[in-house]
């Protein structure tokens, strides 16, 4: 069954995500700190394996990431899907 949920995505300085070839969220500014959840874009799972790809642009200072699903409703954190980092 096909699951519509929001990707948030938080980045230092830059990134672009694509769920199943299909960009999400871009941003870029040389010199932002991390902020979690600070793009984001309504998704949808389909049954069996999706694919996240997540490119990170490292500008000036520190790294960091951040990437959650959420529930479109609730706001809340999805705790129940299976991941696998490649």
């Amino acid at each position: 069954m096909e699951r519509t949920l929001r990707l948030t995505v938080g980045s230092d300085d830059g990134e672009k995500s694509f769920l199943n070839g299909r960009r999400v969220t871009a941003f870029y500014t040389p010199s932002r700190r991390l902020s979690a959840d600070s793009e984001s874009g309504v998704v949808t799972l389909r049954p069996g394996k999706n694919f996240l790809l997540v490119k990170i642009v490292q500008g000036l200072g520190g790294v960091g990431h951040a990437v959650r699903f959420l529930d479109p409703e609730t706001k809340q954190p999805v705790t129940d899907l299976d991941v696998t980092l490649r």
